[in-house]
């Protein structure tokens, strides 16, 4: 596979990430990675953390002069995330795992909301985006009009699809990190080597399943994702033990 163009992925909390695909396989620009993760020195981070062989790539810089910027491997982006001091490494670990590299994997692009709203720079699987979007939106619409109010319940019935914490704390308008303490608070997860696992009353209720994904030369980093029954039981820890409820059943959060 030739070079793909650059393509640029932004967050409101890690700003933004460029990458390309090379050889079938994608590269970050290692600056990035370096400045999200709270990093200072790029060159000497790389140098002292990263393995892979680096990728340069031209990219323009904010003066308007054309650099080969180093772009590293999956592996090496992990090799700087683990060795990151940042609270928050972990949730952009999660952002790129469960929603850059499945979006460049499945369509070779990556769009924000506001890109799919301008037909002057749609290509047709970006066209596909908006429109999977639309429809969601619409069945989402749908359900919130069916019934005076309609319970949290209500939604989760209508998906079997498994979820990350992030998408999840969203419902409630939390951060990934705000509720994953929520959740160490209640007793019910606890953190080793920078993941979080279940204790062992709940680990065997079918409220999380792992998925293991390879991101250099055969190693591995197992991620936990929830069930819709463990969001349901997320629900109700959440509103009995905190008073906390989603945002669908806030006043004013449905009609």
């Amino acid at each position: 596979m030739a070079t793909s163009d650059l393509q640029v992925f932004t967050n409101d909390a890690f700003g933004t990430i460029r990458t390309v695909e090379h050889q079938d396989k994608v590269y970050f620009c290692g600056r990035d990675v370096v400045t999200a993760l709270g990093y200072t020195n790029t060159s000497k981070v790389i140098q002292d953390h990263c393995r892979g062989v680096p990728f340069r790539y031209p990219i323009v810089d904010a003066l308007g002069h054309t650099q080969e910027a180093r772009f590293i491997t999956e592996g090496d982006r992990y090799r700087l995330i683990f060795s990151s001091k940042l609270p928050a490494a972990q949730d952009f670990e999660a952002w790129v795992v469960d929603e850059v590299l499945p979006t460049i994997r499945r369509h070779g692009v990556y769009a924000i909301d506001e890109l799919l709203d301008d037909d002057e720079f749609l290509e047709p699987a970006i066209i596909q985006l908006r429109s999977e979007r639309a429809k969601r939106l619409a069945a989402e619409q749908a359900l919130l009009e069916a019934a005076p109010k309609v319970s949290y319940y209500d939604v989760v019935l209508q998906s079997d699809s498994l979820l990350t914490i992030t998408e999840i704390a969203k419902d409630y308008g939390l951060s990934a990190k705000k509720l994953n303490s929520l959740l160490h608070d209640a007793g019910v997860q606890f953190r080793q080597s920078g993941r979080w696992f279940l204790y062992a009353r709940f680990a065997e209720q079918g409220y999380t399943q792992s998925k293991t994904h390879e991101y250099d030369e055969g190693k591995t980093r197992t991620h936990m994702y929830w069930t819709q029954k463990g969001r349901l039981f997320i629900y109700d820890l959440l509103k009995n033990q905190f008073g906390l409820l989603p945002v669908i059943e806030q006043d004013g959060g449905a009609a």
